[in-house]
């Protein structure tokens, strides 16, 4: 048989005998029988074994942990990349937002100086229609 249809074929017990309270410890940590994760899964390896054949898994796939590992720390390092892009692209919107912001005050302020201005002429006119009314009354007195 070769070395791998020998572990397949391995009987593998649990010859827990405790008490009851400490099972959930016992199928926790140290059950023969418990099926744990590759420690590497957080960076996409999808193996998973009975506990104590763990360590064969991560010493004879070092290169593909390995592996794994450089290909996520790119990912990050591309998704740092494209942040930073990102910030710079808002600090630019952000300083032509103020700019805008600035130009929208003084075009505020300009505004506000024309309207006291047509108030002040629209108030000079009025005085100016009364004056001319008043003279033409007058005048109109006059000839009768």
């Amino acid at each position: 048989e070769s070395q791998e249809q020998k572990q397949t074929n391995e009987v593998i017990v649990c010859d827990f005998k405790g008490k009851i309270k400490e099972l959930s410890d016992h199928l926790n940590n140290v059950c023969p029988l418990k099926i744990s994760d590759c420690w590497y899964k957080p960076f996409g390896c999808e193996y998973n074994c009975y506990k104590h054949k763990l360590n064969d898994h991560l010493s004879s796939e070092f290169k593909l942990h390995f592996d794994l590992v450089v290909k996520f720390i790119q990912t990050l390092q591309e998704e740092i990349k494209q942040l930073k892009s990102q910030i710079q692209m808002n600090e630019k919107n952000n300083g032509n937002n103020a700019i805008l912001i600035n130009e929208n005050i003084s075009l505020k302020k300009e505004i506000d100086q024309l309207q006291q201005d047509i108030i002040q002429s629209n108030s000079k006119k009025d005085n100016e229609i009364k004056k001319i009314e008043k003279e033409s009354q007058q005048e109109l007195l006059k000839l009768r």
